[in-house]
């Protein structure tokens, strides 16, 4: 059914009767038998109310004057009931499925509908929604999410929509690296430099108050303590990544000397990046300042394009690679803080900086010299990747044999879900296996975990959600 049509057939049913929507129900999972299968489903409503009961084979969202079906409206979208709601204010219904190739693993997706003048659409309200799977196993676990706080999942899900499971809602922080240490109160010309640069900075998890969860980063300011003078550089690129190092700026009480002076940055830029995960760049292009790119809080913008995920407990490592520009002046420079006064070391930045004698091109430079100057910086952070984590399951067997698990999911655009397993022989999950995609890790073990990441969309806020997750067991 196409939305005209909805539209049509509740136009048509509005004028008839309007009442308050009832909850909607479906087996969560079915086994496929050689005679085929039966989906049980049924809908409450006040007597007399006028309803449908649609199904589809593919998941939603689909929002359609103002209400929203976690079904798809595509060609597959069919009618399964419509009618009056009898005395007793309850319908129930089989929905016979015969047996044929392709049925493992099906997902039914339902949901009602009743008419209602009331409703802010003037014409109809939606129902929850339910969803059935279909397996050909023995037995299954099935997990239908009516309560996951009540039946002992952690994490930072929401269970906000009836019946489901979904991702957190996004949140955001904004942190400035304000270190207990002195402030330098003369700018720094590098990275702005016309003379060309290459410059990396390391922030330490506690530098940037990251909070243990995968962000991402949205905006990176830097601080300016004066007006910014106007200047153009017509090739700044930007990079940001992870990287293991940790400086430790702890002083020996009886030196004043730094107890780790090698923890910081090493001089050879590429001995700084995580092994196989090289930084990632967020912008690269012309970088222009004026008067007015300085916020009233003293931070002065950089381009971030697209947004950097950040993982939560690294360190964070900036790459500055800034091309020689002879039209640039490099009145402007960063201001930050002396980490160790009585030595430059250990590392907090590692710089080669262009001169008059001695310009420099970002991509040929490889060294360069380190110093403990960390740059005081504006970060900005969302998070938009919640999880949630099952208590161990019982599978009832002893000796399980784990298939493909099979998920009815509602994912909005630009949302995505990601399950991870892992099994003990306990309930209390006493040395559990690793975390994989399969839950063919848990083979041979009583008990399943399973572990959910929601990622949600940064531009529209959508999270995914998850109705029934059914791993069968031969």
């Amino acid at each position: 059914m196409r939305p005209h049509s909805i539209l049509a057939a509740a136009a048509s049913l509005a004028a008839t009767v309007a009442s308050q929507s009832g909850p909607f129900s479906m087996t969560p999972a079915t086994q496929v038998s050689p005679s085929g299968a039966a989906v049980a489903y049924g809908l409450s409503a006040p007597s007399g109310t006028v309803y449908s009961i649609l199904a589809n084979l593919t998941g939603g969202p689909t929002d359609f004057l103002g209400e929203r079906f976690y079904l798809d409206v595509s060609p597959t979208l069919v009618t399964l009931d419509a009618g009056v709601m009898p005395t007793l204010g309850r319908v129930n219904h089989l929905l016979n499925i015969p047996p044929f190739a392709g049925a493992l693993g099906l997902v039914i997706y339902g949901q009602g509908a009743t008419i209602d003048s009331t409703a802010p659409n003037g014409l109809f309200r939606v129902t929850n929604a339910e969803s059935s799977v279909l397996y050909t196993t023995p037995t299954a676990l099935v997990e239908s999410f009516d309560n996951p706080l009540g039946s002992g999942f952690t994490g930072s899900f929401s269970q906000s929509i009836r019946g489901h499971i979904s991702g957190g809602a996004i949140t955001q922080r904004t942190h400035e690296v304000l270190p207990n240490a002195a402030f330098f109160p003369h700018p720094l010309q590098n990275p702005l430099n016309p003379l060309g640069c290459r410059e990396q900075m390391v922030f330490r998890a506690s530098d940037i108050g990251a909070t243990g969860e995968r962000e991402v980063v949205t905006a990176i300011r830097w601080y300016s303590l004066t007006p910014v003078s106007t200047d153009s550089f017509g090739q700044i690129t930007l990079l940001a990544g992870h990287t293991p190092v940790v400086p430790d700026y702890s002083l020996d009480p009886w030196t004043a000397l730094p107890v780790a002076p090698g923890s910081g940055l090493d001089p050879v830029f590429t001995q700084n990046y995580v092994p196989n995960e090289p930084p990632q760049i967020v912008f690269s292009g012309r970088y222009d300042l004026s008067p007015s790119s300085r916020r009233f809080d003293g931070y002065v913008p950089l381009p971030v394009l697209p947004a950097f995920e950040y993982d939560g407990s690294s360190s964070l490592l900036l790459e500055f690679q800034t091309d020689p520009d002879a039209n640039a002046t490099g009145l402007n420079g960063f201001y930050g803080h002396l980490m160790v006064q009585s030595s430059p070391n250990p590392a907090a930045r590692n710089t080669k900086g262009g001169t008059p004698t001695g310009p420099v091109i970002p991509s040929q430079a490889t060294t360069g010299d380190g110093d403990n100057w960390l740059a005081q910086m504006q970060f900005e952070f969302a998070r938009v990747t919640t999880e949630a984590v099952s208590p161990f399951q019982d599978s009832q067997h002893l000796n399980p044999d784990y298939d493909t698990p099979r998920l009815a999911t509602s994912l909005p655009s630009g949302t995505s879900v990601a399950v991870e397993y892992r099994g003990s022989a306990n309930s209390s999950g006493t040395n559990p296996t690793a975390w994989s995609a399969s839950p063919d890790i848990a083979d041979g073990l009583r008990y399943l975990q399973y572990r959910i990441t929601f990622r949600a969309d940064l531009a529209t806020g959508e999270v995914p959600v998850i109705d029934t997750l059914v791993v069968p067991i031969r």
